[in-house]
């Protein structure tokens, strides 16, 4: 099984950008709501007012640092994996 298969995300370099979280926890019914990033092409569709806007400002927020949680209204937290290149550690459990 290849990393891409075990990490599946948004290859840049030895870093994969594997997705986006939103926690309106506290704010509104929508509690938390993941949105995986994947290579290739992404639709967002749905009625007025759902939250395709709000899904597209989160990605930005969490790509660029550049909106707060206050500006935003709810907490964003950005999902990466990085390969260092390091074999995997094994343990045995006792």
């Amino acid at each position: 099984m290849t990393s891409d298969q075990l990490y599946p995300g948004l290859p840049i370099g030895d870093t994969r950008i594997l997705g986006v979280e939103l926690d309106f926890s506290g704010k509104d019914q929508r509690g938390r709501v993941w949105v995986p990033l994947n290579p290739g092409c992404h639709l967002l569709y749905g009625k007025n007012g759902v939250g395709k806007s709000t899904i597209l400002r989160a990605i930005r927020a969490a790509l660029t640092g550049d909106l707060s949680e206050e500006q935003l209204g709810f907490g964003v937290k950005l999902f990466v994996s990085i390969d260092d290149h390091r074999p995997p550690i094994h343990r045995a459990l006792s």
